[in-house]
């Protein structure tokens, strides 16, 4: 009996000390990620520093531009036109770098040979043009693609200020494999991995050891961790991240994972570790799992999101508790 109950007190402060492990690894998995969001925000910063813009932003005013004054305005400045685009090749996350005049309305893009419709566009509505003009600070969107199609996407702006007057916003949008790339690392070195928005919704899911997308049917990817009646709760003030209509993908997200509990705890927003019955794949029946969670900041009071790994919690309980029992 001594034996036995010694064996099972070395079993419980193994599990312990690998939980622990495994809370430190999520907490320094969520600091890689503010590192790489926060390099964003400062970038994104600098540009709309960048005494090209400056010097062009002055003859802008804050009624809406319209289609035609916009075109006018990028054929007036092809320095701009010719920065965007050198700032857009300056890293392979880079999607788009365009400029806003302060009433939101688009007068250049890195992508006009692409989407010349983009000139003259409004983006009034968009999250990341009122957060620049109202917060007059460097702001990073939520992870979720602001579109009618799958995918993820990350939209980083600046206001242009001259004499302290917001007289344009810098936008970069970035791939969201800039986010992805960090996943799947941690889910090589580490087992499974993944990044669930603030709104409990998986973006990015490398549950299996791989990172994988919407593309695979067992794909975790765009299942929120609550019940789909909590998470459309969370999710309406995100509406004006779709069309004018506040129409958006993630309106069908029809299944949840059964995952209260974790989303509950997610909500502490501290680093921690327990027990979940984790599912490996959308459909499959959940096993234990030892789950490590932590939040990324964003610099503020909310989170940008909540990175997980985890390990099968057999791999912490099996062979001690096989010597236990002996």
């Amino acid at each position: 009996l001594a034996a036995y109950l010694n064996a099972r007190e070395v079993e419980t402060q193994s599990i312990l000390r690998e939980t622990q492990s495994l809370q430190r690894s999520a907490a320094a998995a969520a600091r890689r990620l503010e590192e790489r969001v926060g390099r964003l925000r400062a970038y994104v910063e600098l540009v709309a520093q960048n005494p090209t813009i400056l010097a062009a932003v002055p003859d802008l005013s804050d009624m809406p531009t319209q289609q035609t004054e916009a075109r006018a305005w990028d054929a007036r400045h092809p320095e701009i036109y010719a920065l965007l685009v050198s700032l857009r090749r300056a890293n392979p996350w880079f999607e788009n770098v365009y400029l806003l005049d302060p009433a939101g309305v688009c007068i250049a893009t890195s992508e006009r040979a692409t989407k010349p419709d983009m000139v003259g566009r409004p983006y009034d509505y968009r999250p990341y043009f009122q957060a620049a003009l109202e917060d007059r600070a460097p702001f990073v969107s939520d992870v979720l693609k602001n579109a009618t199609s799958p995918g993820t996407g990350i939209f980083v702006s600046a206001p242009v200020l001259r004499d302290d007057v917001v007289t344009g916003v810098v936008v970069l949008k970035v791939q969201s494999g800039a986010l992805h790339e960090v996943v799947a690392d941690l889910a090589r070195t580490g087992g499974s991995a993944m990044l669930v928005d603030r709104f409990g919704v998986v973006v990015s899911d490398a549950w299996t050891g791989t990172l994988r997308n919407t593309e695979d049917p067992l794909s975790l990817q765009f299942h929120p961790l609550a019940s789909v009646a909590r998470f459309q709760t969370l999710f309406e003030q995100t509406r004006r991240y779709g069309t004018r209509d506040g129409e958006h993908y993630l309106d069908r997200v029809q299944d949840p994972l059964p995952l209260d509990p974790l989303w509950t705890a997610l909500q502490q927003r501290r680093s921690g570790a327990a027990e979940h019955p984790f599912p490996i794949a959308f459909g499959h029946t959940p096993i234990p799992t030892m789950v490590g969670y932590a939040p990324v900041m964003s610099g503020g009071d909310e989170p940008y999101g909540y990175v997980l790994l985890g390990e099968p919690a057999a791999d912490f309980r099996g062979p001690l508790r096989e010597i236990a029992e002996s």
